[in-house]
């Protein structure tokens, strides 16, 4: 389903995505913004408590040129895993000061993935189960990614990291905790080419590296452990 209507605002703060089931999609499950579009034309929406499952492709929600707008409470579950590199919730395109909560996302390539050019995004109380490539990949400046749950209990599965920040300043990484299988042995929290990102208080859960900074400067790694 894909929301791109060119509504007044006052149309768009009255709009609620809820209680709905998508099963089988081949594309994002839900959509929102529209390429010819600028960010902001869809904002102030809610989406909550959606069923999304058995994906053969795209994200359950992407968030294209989304702005104040609220995801909560989703279950976003493929029985199997895709093949491409999507996510269960995916904020590109200058989506920015949403709100993602309380969902949960279990066999997608990447739980969360925020791209190029997305900002103030607030991403707490998720909980990401067996990603294939990452758990969390942030691609983008001035985010906060608090509290989340990754669990990787799918021995089968090598993500590269359960968490990655790649060309990706000033955002906050704080109180996160992973969950993984015996013997898993890749990076937990992996940074590359980033600026002044705060990494605080991560509970990592892996016989590789804790955390692993790569390149950039002025990163804060203070209070992360290892289970």
């Amino acid at each position: 389903m894909r929301y791109n209507d060119r509504s007044p605002s006052s149309q768009n703060e009255r709009f609620r995505d809820s209680n709905s089931r998508f099963d089988r999609n081949n594309g994002h499950a839900i959509a929102t913004g529209h390429e010819s579009f600028p960010a902001g034309e869809f904002r102030n929406v809610k989406i909550t408590n959606n069923q999304i499952t058995n994906s053969g492709g795209g994200s359950g929600i992407n968030l294209s040129r989304a702005t104040y707008t609220t995801v909560t409470g989703n279950q976003i579950i493929n029985k199997t895993h895709q093949s491409d590199g999507y996510a269960g919730i995916r904020i590109p395109n200058n989506g920015a000061n949403n709100t993602v909560n309380n969902n949960v996302i279990e066999n997608y390539p990447r739980g969360i993935f925020v791209l190029t050019g997305a900002t103030g995004n607030n991403v707490y109380g998720n909980t990401v189960k067996n990603a294939s490539l990452q758990g969390l990949l942030v691609q983008s400046d001035g985010n906060t990614f608090t509290d989340n749950e990754f669990i990787q209990t799918n021995s089968s599965l090598t993500p590269e990291a359960v968490i990655r920040l790649a060309d990706a300043n000033n955002n906050k990484v704080i109180g996160n905790e992973m969950t993984t299988y015996s013997g898993f042995s890749n990076i937990g929290i992996r940074v590359t080419v980033s600026n002044s990102n705060e990494i605080k208080d991560n509970i990592t859960d892996t016989r590789g590296k804790s955390v692993s900074i790569e390149g950039g400067r002025n990163n804060v790694n203070t209070g992360n452990r290892n289970r």
